[in-house]
């Protein structure tokens, strides 16, 4: 498959947005105060909270690529994943499969005004552990603190 020039511009902006949103650390630098996660996710489009999801997918895909190719292998030659590879790999699978279903997690966990200073990453995680059925409470907020103290 080869990359032409509309694929490649998708990809360039993708990442463009991703390095953004990472280059954010809690706290806005330009107005000291410290940066509404919530708030800019509800301020994003349909398609630019979609461009936000696969950004962050293909980030988390490259990512575990690049451990792949530096995994141990044991006895019998098999690749042998440490657990949080495995784990994330698995993220990144049942992100890029549920993309509306983890908007809509998203969008909600947002509408919590004590949720708005946790970063974008953790809340779709929390989207993910949640629609998994597990309990996210002592998560969220063990989030909500650390971004408090962030905040301060």
């Amino acid at each position: 498959m080869s990359i032409g020039g509309h694929s490649m511009k998708k990809i360039t902006i993708i990442f463009i947005i991703v390095f953004y949103l990472i280059s954010f650390t809690g706290v806005s630098y330009l107005d000291e105060k410290p940066f509404n996660f919530g708030k800019f996710w509800n301020s994003l489009s349909t398609y630019e909270r979609d461009i936000l999801l696969t950004g962050m997918s293909y980030g988390m895909i490259k990512c575990i690529q690049d451990f792949y190719d530096s995994i141990n292998y044991d006895e019998k030659g098999n690749k042998v994943l440490p657990l949080s590879i495995s784990e994330n790999n698995n993220f990144v699978i049942f992100l890029t499969s549920n993309y509306e279903t983890i908007k809509n997690v998203m969008t909600n966990l947002y509408e919590e005004p004590s949720n708005t200073y946790i970063p974008l990453h953790k809340i779709c995680y929390l989207s993910h552990c949640k629609l998994k059925g597990e309990s996210i409470e002592s998560l969220l907020r063990e989030l909500r603190e650390e971004a408090l103290r962030q905040n301060k």
